[in-house]
């Protein structure tokens, strides 16, 4: 088989993992809830409890401005994260989890780690080590190349 053949495998094999590991596993969120949710309590133990700024969190999430901004309304409704416009700066809105975000963030990280464990029953550790490595590896090559092009793209637009 032809290197680039099995490189497109790898991929579709990769994009398959991404679909296979969307399913729903949290009874109370989605897994895009879950991921923005974590990443506000992590951001907020680690760096500023006070909140994490929507421009901050666009950024770490990786997804447009919109996009969070859908996600973060639907979860104010909720009541599962509240918005502070920022004293010092008033065209910035921190974010941070509720009391009730929290309680049920908590019971989604319960819900993963079961369903993550029910995973490993069937996979061994050196497997994941090994898939690990040589998927970061992968991803180091794709995101050097992507760099090392991007001012020929951009001198091109």
């Amino acid at each position: 088989m032809s290197d680039h053949i099995l490189l497109m495998q790898v991929m579709t094999s990769v994009s398959r993992l991404g679909s296979a590991m969307n399913v729903k596993v949290h009874a109370e969120l989605s897994n895009g809830e879950y991921i923005v949710l974590h990443g506000i309590r992590e951001y907020c133990r680690n760096c500023c409890p006070h909140g994490i700024y929507v421009s901050d969190l666009v950024k770490l999430q990786d997804i447009s401005p919109a996009a969070v901004s859908k996600k973060l309304q639907g979860m104010e409704k909720r009541d599962l994260i509240c918005r502070e416009i920022d004293p010092n700066s008033r065209r910035n809105t921190f974010v941070r989890l509720t009391p009730h975000g929290e309680e049920v963030l908590t019971r989604a990280d319960i819900e993963t780690i079961a369903y993550m464990e029910h995973l490993l029953q069937h996979i061994e550790n050196d497997k994941l080590q090994e898939l690990l490595s040589t998927l970061n590896g992968i991803i180091d090559i794709i995101e050097n190349d992507i760099r090392a092009h991007q001012p020929e793209q951009a001198a091109r637009s």
